[in-house]
């Protein structure tokens, strides 16, 4: 043979070596793409654009024969209606772009939804690639641990000043990832903030709120600030105990003055409406005003706190809240006694003081009969 065929030869089925210039060296491969995990990135998909939410799949009972768990709190049990649900039609592994899924999302078929995202946005590029990989879900995959908006607490000195939140995600395998744009924003004052999707939240006008950042059903909050302006120094406010502490830091930081004292009647007024649910009577209207002590004012309110009447009204205002009616526990007697075994646990946990926590527990924690069992009632009232 010839030496000039066997070069060809070579040539034909030897891959050729790169030229390379003096002290270059090879490039370097491509690095390969990350493995879209469900958890960490599908799943996220589903509640950012609404998807999850209670007006759509989300809802008790799903929409068009496809549910997922509402907010997405439960993404492990979202893979299993996702992937085999509706006779497996939502994904086509041999046709990735023909995913019901995303030609759903993407209107390239009816959706009563609408569009979610558009066709080589990154969270449908994201989908293909997850389909293409065959739709993979490992149970060991990384939870998440906690979520934190970044920063927590934020003032804007001016209205129209915008600043750009962050969203931090924290896993069982102690890898933190930065998730805003995974994330679904949520402004609690509208009139005072706007957020948009992207995480940057502007200020419309003086005043307080929080935006809230949700990520596989976990909530976190940034609390925003946006202080009226204002000329001169803000003077100096004693508190008198906790609450006020709070009021008027809260106060301090919306640059808002705090109002005038209430004069006696003002105050005995509103005290009295407060704890016993009625107007001071004139003996005790005559009797407040004359009492040149100091601290009558706090004398008056622990007195009234210990009045039944207080006990009485207190338990008045939680039955109403708690929709403790004859006629929603029962017909005739039954109704009765059921209203009246729940009324009379109410009452004797305003007597005795009760604390919060431990008044809610009694209730979503009741068992045993209607009849016997006074807070197990609020499950009849609320099925």
């Amino acid at each position: 043979m010839h030496f000039r065929p066997l070069l060809w030869t070579v040539a034909l089925f030897v891959p050729a070596m790169p030229v390379l210039a003096a002290g270059n060296k090879p490039a370097a491969s491509p690095v390969p793409a990350a493995r879209v995990e469900f958890l960490r990135d599908v799943a996220p998909i589903l509640d950012r654009s609404g998807c999850s939410s209670a007006a759509c799949h989300g809802k008790f009972g799903g929409r068009g024969g496809f549910q997922v768990s509402l907010l997405t709190l439960s993404p492990e049990d979202d893979y299993e209606p996702l992937i085999y649900g509706g006779r497996g039609r939502r994904i086509n592994f041999a046709e990735p772009e023909k995913s019901l899924l995303l030609m759903k999302a993407t209107m390239e078929v009816p959706h009563v939804g609408g569009p979610r995202f558009a066709v080589g946005s990154p969270q449908y590029n994201t989908l293909i690639r997850w389909i293409k990989a065959g739709a993979p879900f490992d149970a060991k995959d990384p939870r998440l641990v906690s979520l934190a908006v970044k920063p927590d607490k934020l003032i804007l000195q001016k209205v129209g000043e915008s600043r750009a939140l962050k969203v931090i995600a924290t896993y069982t395998d102690g890898s933190v990832r930065d998730v805003t744009k995974q994330t679904a924003f949520q402004s609690t004052n509208s009139a005072v903030l706007n957020v948009a999707q992207d995480g940057v939240v502007s200020g419309l006008r003086w005043g307080g709120g929080a935006v809230l950042g949700r990520y596989l059903g976990t909530i976190a909050a940034s609390f925003i600030t946006l202080p009226q302006a204002r000329k001169g120094a803000y003077p100096n406010v004693a508190s008198d105990n906790v609450v006020d502490k709070y009021v008027f830091d809260n106060l301090k930081r919306l640059n808002v003055l705090p109002s005038a004292p209430s004069s006696d009647t003002e105050f005995l007024r509103r005290v009295t409406l407060d704890t016993l649910g009625r107007l001071p009577s004139p003996e005790e209207i005559e009797a407040f005003g004359g009492d040149t002590g100091k601290d009558k004012r706090a004398h008056t309110i622990e007195a009234l706190l210990n009045r039944p009447e207080y006990t009485d009204y207190r338990t008045l205002r939680l039955a109403d809240l708690l929709r403790v009616k004859q006629n929603r526990l029962g017909n005739g007697v039954q109704g009765e006694r059921a209203a009246t075994l729940f009324n009379e646990w109410i009452l004797n946990s305003v007597a005795e003081n009760k604390p919060w926590d431990q008044f809610v527990r009694e209730i979503i924690t009741a068992r045993g009969s209607t009849y016997q069992v006074g807070p197990a009632n609020f499950y009849r009232i609320e099925r």
